[in-house]
């Protein structure tokens, strides 16, 4: 299985789709930082094209596809003992590793899994006692497929003789057992018996048309901002396997790389194990297939919002407090807009329609420093002091970057309040939700 989270190198021939005899030699690297890079030598007189896809034939044999902007013009110029290469880099966008592919693409079935999805299904010391089954747990249907939420198991088959693979201190028991199972082998001679030995949650996309790799990771990366706001952490796709019969080996499997760009400290936060029992919001407690549904056919563009969880760094400095406040406090304002509210009452009706009391009280012991109680009014003055050169700044002298920090994560969660119930989240969960998440006081 691959890994998207940890760095991989290759080494191979690489060239042109149908220009097999114009092959160079080059070291592939991917890595979730930097990307897909790939580090190659041609010939000084070699005469090769630009190109949008680039094919390989790795060390092991196994065929790879590039996707992204190969320009070999853009190479230098090295001389050495009388002999002129050209060496050069090229970032790509795209690795398919396991087969050739053409440009326009042929995805049409994969399989993904995300970090801490198997979390939200089950406690991980609880992972053995999960029942496999062929029939997904979720299956609905979306403008670009159908989705197939359920398990993925490895088994190893059973031997007549079973004691080799369980075991009891009870002889006897154990001998029973025994007796039984080859009793029942013979009975149904066209069985087979297979012992569990992995078992996880996986994502499949069944598209409706064949579509490229840019189109499919767009829709995985959709449904990854869900679990990142379901879980408020970061979410990334921890493996993506390309199903497809039409470009699928017998013997091997095709996976997908994406550039994903994410900093090691992102990556440390995302794969955090998170306790299934101190979830909030997990498999039980929602409606799981109705709120993928709704994420992915509401009309609103909540990125900006997804975009601060998927990238907390739990790092931020003044300058990055100032911007979130000014950011948090329109985005409040773009709720009362939508809800017909006056300019009055923009921020309050947000405040106490998706804010629970924990928030509430959060921001009403921050701002009582001010000069007042109302909690709309010190947003709308706080906004005003970093937004405004002119503006005295009154407020701001008063909090230090905790109390900012603070104030950020508690408007935060009161816009979450308001997307969570926009795709059907209870409201009891979501109060749950952000008393799980909130801030201490002190």
């Amino acid at each position: 299985m691959s890994n998207l989270l940890t760095e991989q190198k290759w080494v191979g021939e690489f060239f042109l789709p149908g220009s097999h005899d114009s092959r160079f030699s080059g070291e592939l690297q991917y890595t979730p930082e930097e990307g897909i890079v790939l580090s190659y030598l041609i010939s000084h007189d070699a005469h090769m094209e630009s190109s949008e896809v680039l094919h390989g034939i790795l060390s092991s044999g196994e065929k790879c596809t590039l996707i992204g902007n190969f320009d070999p013009s853009k190479s230098g110029l090295s001389l050495n003992n009388d002999l002129a290469t050209r060496p050069g880099q090229a970032w790509f966008q795209f690795l398919i590793h396991g087969a050739f592919i053409p440009t326009k693409g042929q995805i049409t079935n994969l399989d993904f899994s995300l970090t801490n999805l198997q979390d939200f299904f089950y406690p991980s010391y609880a992972k053995n006692r999960v029942k496999y089954s062929p029939i997904p747990d979720y299956t609905l249907s979306t403008h670009f497929g159908n989705i197939k939420v359920g398990t993925k198991a490895t088994f190893n088959p059973l031997t007549n003789d079973i004691t080799n693979q369980i075991y009891s201190q009870n002889k006897s028991a154990l001998q029973e057992l025994q007796d039984q199972y080859l009793r029942i082998s013979k009975k149904y001679r066209d069985s087979r018996f297979m012992l569990k030995s992995e078992i996880s949650y996986s994502i499949n996309l069944d598209l409706l048309r064949s579509s490229t790799a840019l189109e499919a990771f767009k829709i995985i990366f959709e449904i990854a901002d869900l679990f990142s706001l379901l879980t408020y952490s970061p979410v990334y796709p921890e493996y993506i396997q390309i199903l497809d019969e039409s470009i699928t080996t017998p013997h091997g499997k095709i996976f997908l790389y994406p550039s994903m760009l994410a900093t090691q400290k992102i990556i440390k936060i995302a794969t955090r194990e998170q306790s299934h029992r101190n979830m909030p919001i997990r498999k039980n407690t929602i409606p799981l297939d109705q709120i993928i549904s709704n994420w992915l056919s509401n009309q609103y563009d909540f990125s900006i919002l997804i975009s601060s969880i998927q990238n907390d760094s739990e790092i931020v400095n003044i300058h990055e407090a100032h911007g979130e406040t000014t950011l948090y406090a329109t985005q409040l304002e773009s709720i009362g807009y939508l809800a017909n509210k006056s300019k009055y009452d923009r921020y309050e009706y947000p405040i106490k329609t998706y804010a629970n009391d924990t928030i509430i009280d959060g921001l009403s012991r921050i701002f009582s420093v001010g000069t007042t109680s109302d909690i709309a009014v010190s947003i709308s003055e706080l906004r005003n002091e970093i937004a405004h050169v002119q503006k005295p700044k009154v407020l701001l002298k008063k909090l230090r970057l905790k109390e900012m920090v603070r104030i950020n994560q508690y408007l935060q969660l009161t816009i979450i309040g308001y997307i969570l119930n926009q795709i059907g989240v209870p409201t009891d969960v979501i109060s749950n939700y952000q008393d799980h998440h909130a801030p201490p006081h002190n």
